[in-house]
């Protein structure tokens, strides 16, 4: 089980980081941002992008 739970929390983190690959330069035209960045809106701004572009339903 523990190995399950293992795989699937590496595949979501690699979606995750193809997402953020594109919504930074998409959205900030940068290709990294400093975590200290990190707001709400931001967070809102890559959930909105996530749900609409992607699909992808938290």
């Amino acid at each position: 089980m523990d190995k399950i739970n293992m795989e699937g929390t590496l595949n979501r983190y690699k979606v995750l980081k193809k997402y953020l690959e594109i919504f930074l330069p998409f959205k900030y035209n940068v290709k990294d941002l400093d975590m200290r960045n990190i707001d709400i809106a931001f967070l809102n701004e890559l959930d909105y992008y996530l749900r609409s572009e992607k699909s992808c339903a938290m």
